[in-house]
């Protein structure tokens, strides 16, 4: 064999050992990648699905939105607070691959708790949305706003209810069994022209834990409460409903802190443990009121405002609370 031929035969080998070995490379990089992919996935998968419940106060200024995290996974919205700020709130607790939000509960008309599902809709799929039914808001804010998110709610084909006094919300089932009375508003009863009248009121409870949320509810709507639980509900359910509300675990402090809520007679009979404002820094109302701050002090072991802790998480697994601040 020629010196020639034998180079030639070495030099192929070298050539095909090379190509093998760039093969084997890319596939095990791609491997790697893909391996990677699916830990991560893995991961976002761990802890979106968390066994717990989480109740987080969005900070989104001079407005209200709670997103609430079922043990089961299911998610809910209550309000959107008032500008597009939500979605950057929304996704920072929301896995990236998933776009679906199971519940969208609007407490009333007003922009700083509607505003922001105008953003929300085309960027996520909302499965069912709850409304107070109100239709007197003449407010132009509002009606633009209605129309619009008409047409997401059109496109996205979402189901649409209406909130009356004595309906039963549940998520889950067994020990992660959650469940949201509805204690405002009554069936026939809406307040002609005045929407947080008309608000839609929330009473939670999850085990041993209780949060209410009142939307911007007035005094008035606080104290017929107890009233409309007897009304709207069974006894034995009316009962025990009544034993959360005075041993409430959260109260969301109606219309960030205004004194039109939030009476004395009101917290002294629920005695919340802790109590959280949704509001904006140095807004233009004044919120919270320095006679409502008094009050709670009065009555609230603790008080939290997203002003002073950004987003307030309250996470339990029925037992046990946590609460985490953002700042």
């Amino acid at each position: 064999m020629s010196n020639k031929i034998f180079s030639e035969i070495i030099y192929s080998i070298k050539n095909k050992n090379r190509k093998i070995f760039s093969d084997y490379f890319y596939l095990i990089l791609i491997s790697f990648f893909l391996i990677l992919f699916f830990i991560t996935l893995l991961l976002f998968t761990k802890v979106y699905s968390s066994r717990e419940l989480k109740v987080i106060f969005l900070d989104v200024g001079q407005g209200d939105s709670i997103l609430i995290q079922t043990p089961d996974g299911q998610k809910i919205l209550i309000d959107a607070g008032p500008d597009d700020k939500v979605i950057r709130k929304i996704e920072s607790y929301l896995s990236i691959f998933n776009k679906e939000i199971d519940l969208v509960i609007m407490s009333h008309g007003d922009s700083d708790h509607i505003t922001g599902f105008l953003y929300l809709f085309p960027k996520y799929n909302v499965k069912n949305i709850l409304v107070n039914g109100d239709q007197n808001k003449e407010s132009s804010i509002y009606l633009i706003n209605q129309e619009k998110i008409e047409q997401e709610i059109e496109f996205d084909e979402s189901k649409t209810y209406i909130a009356n006094c004595g309906d039963i919300l549940s998520f889950g089932k067994g020990e992660d069994l959650i469940e949201m009375y509805i204690l405002n508003p009554v069936k026939g009863g809406l307040i002609i022209n005045d929407s947080n009248e008309n608000s839609v009121v929330l009473l939670l409870v999850y085990k041993d834990y209780s949060f209410l949320f009142l939307g911007d509810a007035s005094q008035e709507i606080e104290n017929k409460l107890f009233l409309n639980i007897e009304n709207c509900f069974e006894k034995t359910v009316s009962l025990s409903l009544k034993e959360k509300l005075q041993d409430l675990t959260v109260l969301k402090v109606s219309h960030h802190g205004s004194n039109t809520g939030s009476s004395a007679s009101f917290l002294k009979l629920i005695k919340p443990e802790y109590a959280v404002i949704s509001a904006g820094k140095d807004n233009r109302f004044n919120h919270p009121h320095k006679e409502v701050v008094e009050i709670l002090e009065k009555y609230s072991k603790n008080i939290l405002n997203t002003v002073n802790t950004g987003d307030i998480i309250f996470q339990t697994d029925g037992k046990n609370l946590e609460i985490i601040k953002a700042k």
